[in-house]
């Protein structure tokens, strides 16, 4: 297994994600029809892998491999995971939003003298 890749892609390869998480095609092959957190792209009729799948498909290793979790318990935390993490980016995105909104209101205040 790489820790890492050595570029920084958007896409990898079929064979690319199974060097890089460490696990063989065809259990990589398995887990893709078993985790829907394992997203393709098709590009030109050929299977490509976002570069956030390496650390899904290693998450997913050791959950199965070293948490020794079934198949359904890895699938339920993975989503618990990953809907959490989704939650976290929502929150710091509003935010984010709420700051721009206050810098203008605060704009519109002293640009009218309202108070």
């Amino acid at each position: 297994m790489i820790d890492n890749p050595p570029i920084r892609k958007n896409f990898f390869s079929h064979n690319e994600v199974c060097t890089f998480a460490g696990v063989k095609p065809y259990v990589f092959r398995f887990w893709e029809a078993e985790f829907d957190e394992i997203s393709t792209e098709l590009i030109n009729g050929v299977k490509f892998y976002k570069d956030d799948t390496i650390e899904k498909v290693r998450e997913i290793k050791h959950l199965l491999f070293e948490e020794k979790l079934s198949i359904e318990q890895a699938r339920l935390k993975l989503k618990k995971k990953f809907s959490s993490d989704k939650i976290a980016i929502d929150l710091q995105i509003a935010k984010k939003l709420l700051e721009e909104v206050i810098v203008a209101s605060n704009g519109i205040k002293e640009r009218y003298n309202w108070f």
